[in-house]
């Protein structure tokens, strides 16, 4: 990593995969905190000399290298303060920054084997991961999730004592033997009466070291009757749910779970309920499979292999159970249980590790699922081809939940392209967006905000790629604003946009009342706008003296240097906050337009000190949080 990409990780401060700490000659007492909570969510970077000051700003204090070094090998090393050394030599790199000696250490995702990864002795009592808030101790569930996924067989390979052929609901058992023979139909298991054949299969089987049989915990899972899997696994919890028509105020068009008491509430059933409906609205195009017409189009494929992946990896002892939801153009598929392969794996496909490998077997002998590794990447490619958004997988790591959402909405709409070349009007070809930029644009709009998380995953790129992006959207280009710090920072558009969407879609409708056109293009373009003025209507009533006033153009010459440059002394950013309040109020939003900068960095970096200070005073004293603060220069 270059100097100056180090430089703007500190100056962008701590955040979900980053963190500074103070050091000199030996390690931090939080720093094992860290170590494990980044090694059991998805990694990260520390850097040791770097002094956090106050309000999210940081200076390179340095650190003496050698002794430091040698404390953390031996730290490391030592199993009675962490469970584990998962570091490499080249994981640890020195740098010099300001003239001061800093160490970076690059923290990797521990495998499941490893994890987890804890401080002290005990893993219930130091096992840490990850949010934007910082470290935080996992709850025992957690834990004991990262334990069991540890073994390298299976929980649902667990032969269940005194769950026999009794607990199989036996219209589900036939149902699935007549697919299996239409998939299969020389295949010798046809012939085998249900005990056999479910052993087969793996739903049966035998523990020969306690000499017991039954039921594995797939086949539970799989044919079980409702009751009987809840009184394996009481938190067992299926939930299926379409989105209603909102202007008839319906919240669900459809929905069913698996406590309802309408059906055998098993995972076959819940498989084929739910698919029915997931691609009820897809077309089937005419095409050949050599020979045949197939039967479904890809896009039903997607859904099928997204359905089985929710349902393969799910982690069944969870306290929380499988959402499915159909929102018509975007579909969420959501399971306990985070990834057992880091996500740019499962993103990439080539490697198979399920969490029910019997449950993963029983729905491949029926065409579900067969090839492993590939579900998410042939997701993906379907929904390339379409030249639809990126698939979204994530991992929620403090609800130990996996998340997959498909959107069935075009990569770069043309809507939304017209909307940012509409707002941007004769200055869209002077900025020379190229294609990465219009996509964190559009998809600000269409979605109302984006992640650094969400563009990786849109782009195919890295974490720090993409801050770069977004950092020249948001500072050097001034058409985002960002809320919130670190990976946990969300990016709108700026109020400047739609301020010029919504002057140019007033000059249009004006024009053609003046000219008298008929009332057919005249809704055309109402409808058009409708929806940029719902958006901007409140930002228009905050900013329309702004936009009046001609004085005000004044203020936006003499604050320009803010918006050239990306570092100004703090006295300089201080006199033009000065300048700006000392005409009107101004809200922090407001004076985010005018200075380039974030409304959290102006509000933690300056405004309260300034308002401690008594230089500035808050329009409304006795409600500092309300909802339209604006800060004006005190009155003497």
């Amino acid at each position: 990593m270059k100097s100056q990409e180090i430089e703007e990780l500190i100056q962008a401060g701590e955040s979900i995969d980053f963190e500074c700490k103070e050091a000199r000659r030996s390690l931090p007492r939080s720093f094992f905190e860290t170590y494990s909570s980044f090694a059991n969510t998805e990694g990260g970077l520390v850097i040791l000399g770097v002094k956090e000051l106050s309000d999210h700003q940081f200076e390179i204090s340095g650190v003496d290298p050698h002794p430091l070094i040698k404390d953390l090998w031996d730290s490391l090393n030592n199993r009675q303060k962490v469970s584990a050394n998962i570091l490499r030599e080249e994981d640890i790199v020195q740098d010099t920054v300001e003239g001061k000696v800093i160490l970076i250490i690059h923290i990797p995702r521990a495998n499941r084997e490893q994890r987890p990864i804890y401080k002290g002795q005990s893993p219930f009592s130091g096992t840490f991961r990850r949010n934007f808030e910082g470290d935080y101790l996992c709850n025992p569930q957690i834990v004991k999730s990262m334990l069991a996924d540890q073994r390298s067989i299976t929980a649902d390979s667990k032969v269940l004592e005194n769950f026999g052929l009794h607990d199989i609901d036996i219209e589900t058992l036939r149902a699935y033997r007549h697919r299996f023979l239409n998939q299969n139909q020389t295949h010798a298991w046809n012939e085998l009466n249900d005990a056999d054949f479910l052993y087969e299969i793996n739903a049966y089987g035998r523990d020969r070291e306690k000499d017991v049989e039954g039921l594995t915990v797939a086949g539970l899972l799989m044919f079980g009757k409702s009751r009987s899997i809840l009184d394996y696994l009481p938190g067992f919890f299926l939930e299926y749910r379409e989105a209603g028509n909102r202007e008839f105020q319906e919240r669900w068009a459809d929905r069913f779970t698996s406590i309802d008491g309408t059906w055998q509430a098993n995972v076959y059933h819940f498989f084929f309920k739910s698919l029915e409906r997931l691609i009820q609205n897809i077309s089937v195009p005419f095409e050949m499979n050599g020979l045949y017409r197939k039967n479904e189009s890809d896009v039903q494929v997607a859904m099928r292999e997204a359905l089985a992946n929710t349902l393969i990896h799910a982690d069944y002892f969870g306290s929380q159970g499988i959402v499915v939801q159909n929102n018509h153009n975007e579909f969420v598929f959501s399971n306990p249980g985070t990834l057992r392969v880091p996500l740019e794996q499962a993103l990439r496909g080539g490697v198979s590790d399920p969490r029910n490998a019997y449950l993963f077997k029983i729905f491949a002998l029926i065409g579900i699922g067969e090839r492993a590794g590939s579900g998410i990447p042939t997701i993906r490619y379907i929904w390339k081809r379409k030249q639809w958004q990126p698939p979204f997988l994530e991992e929620d790591f403090q609800n130990d939940r996996t998340i997959l959402k498909l959107k069935a909405i075009s990569l770069l709409p043309e809507k939304s392209i017209h909307f940012i070349k509409n707002s941007l009007r004769g200055k869209f070809d002077d900025m020379k967006l190229d294609g990465d930029e219009l996509m964190a644009l559009t998809t600000a709009y269409q979605e109302n905000e984006v992640t650094n998380v969400r563009l990786q995953q849109l782009l195919d790129k890295n974490s720090w790629e993409v801050n770069r992006l977004l950092t020249r959207l948001v500072v050097d280009k001034c058409l985002l604003q960002s809320t919130g710090f670190g990976r946990g920072t969300k990016y709108t558009l700026s109020e400047r946009v739609f301020n010029r969407a919504s002057e140019h879609t007033q000059k249009q409708i004006s024009f053609f009342a003046a000219n008298n056109h008929t009332n057919e293009k005249s809704s055309e373009i109402n409808a058009q706008s409708s929806e940029i003025n719902a958006q901007s209507s409140e930002i228009n009533a905050q900013n329309s003296e702004i936009n009046r006033d001609g004085e005000l153009d004044q203020l936006w010459k003499i604050t320009e240097i803010a918006r050239q440059r990306k570092r100004l002394s703090r006295d300089q950013m201080e006199g033009l906050i000065m300048t700006l309040c000392t005409y009107k109020e101004f809200t922090i939003r407001e004076m985010s337009q005018y200075l380039c900068r974030t409304p959290d960095s102006l509000r933690v970096g300056y405004i309260r000190k300034m308002v401690h200070e008594g230089t500035l005073e808050p329009l409304y004293k006795s409600d500092l949080h309300h909802p339209k603060q604006a800060y004006k220069t005190k009155e003497d």
